[in-house]
């Protein structure tokens, strides 16, 4: 009997959403889109900074402006926007004058990447109903220890939109947003146009640097390498839609950890010399990125990146020819 699986991001205590079934080897082999996109750094944007060169905001008559809001120092005004819960709410008040859109510009692009990208830089494992929480991985230590408790005591049921204390992550990307549709409802012409854009919680453009980043080990492994090895060097990344292996791959047959053998699963994968029960990079940090942007990122040991590409597409070459 296979053993049955959850990824977990211990920095966020949240499980994910994770495709295939239960059983490991199911789901190694199916799309790992949640995962994907909620380690995807969603590029930068200048949409901000094109409204305000277009004047493309509603200007607050100069008449009104000493009895409205506008009346309040930027200091004060900057509070409000940053008490603001929802992304929306802070987008629609933007858009009300250049200063507001001016001064809303770190709260919307770290609300964005929270909404766009909640997992990048977490530490990610996936573990069994066998992961004892008196064998963990090296690094992985107290409060993990609690939480590696409450999630084996309850590997055989998953109720609701908890799980072992944990709350189920939520994919922003796929869920239906009712809230954004009923207010695009009273919108009209390039209100709605100028709210979608300064919205979009995703902006992935078509390039050849993607990487899949190890924060923990300071390496990547690049997206190109990975759809060669699918047979599909022209498909579009971060996602190669049509790549198996991919890049969610690339992370879950490395971040898997049990206290037991892997079983039946290892039978269909001879050809990988490496223990997929004892992962080495479970409990890692993660980011998904570009080349061009990967120097904003920063290793954990604070040395320079390693390409470990052709490493990794030695592995898959080995998994996938046994298939």
């Amino acid at each position: 009997m296979d053993q049955y699986w959850r990824i977990i991001n211990i920095c966020q205590k949240e499980v994910g959403i994770r495709n295939g079934g239960p059983e490991l080897i199911k789901s190694l082999f199916h799309k790992q889109n949640s995962l994907v996109r909620s380690l995807t750094l969603s590029y930068p944007s200048s949409i901000i900074d094109t409204l305000l060169k277009e004047n493309r905001v509603t200007i607050t008559s100069g008449d009104n402006a000493d009895h409205s809001i506008l009346c309040f120092p930027n200091e004060l005004l900057l509070n409000i926007i940053e008490q603001i819960p929802e992304l929306l709410s802070v987008v629609c008040f933007a858009l009300t004058c250049k200063r507001i859109l001016s001064l809303s510009r770190d709260p919307i692009v770290h609300s964005k990447r929270q909404g766009a990208c909640s997992w990048a830089g977490g530490r990610v494992i996936c573990v069994s109903e066998y992961t004892s929480p008196d064998d963990l991985p090296k690094g992985l230590l107290h409060p993990i220890e609690d939480l590696m408790n409450q999630l084996t005591t309850s590997m055989n049921g998953f109720h609701g939109q908890s799980y072992g204390g944990m709350q189920c992550h939520t994919d922003r990307y796929a869920d239906k947003d009712e809230h954004l549709r009923a207010m695009l409802a009273r919108c009209h012409g390039p209100d709605r146009a100028r709210v979608l854009e300064l919205y979009d919680l995703r902006r992935y453009p078509r390039r050849n640097d993607w990487v899949v980043c190890n924060i923990t080990e300071g390496v990547y492994v690049r997206a190109a390498v990975v759809a060669r090895i699918a047979g599909r060097p022209d498909d579009p990344a971060p996602f190669l839609p049509n790549c198996m292996p991919d890049l969610g791959f690339v992370i879950l047959y490395r971040i898997c950890w049990s206290s037991r053998g892997i079983g039946p699963t290892g039978k269909l994968l001879n050809g990988y010399k490496g223990d997929i029960a004892r992962g080495s990079w479970a409990g890692h940090r993660f980011a998904i990125t570009t080349l061009w942007w990967m120097p904003n990122l920063k290793t954990l040991q604070g040395t320079p990146w390693a390409d470990i590409s052709e490493e990794v597409a030695s592995d898959l070459h080995s998994i996938f020819s046994t298939m």
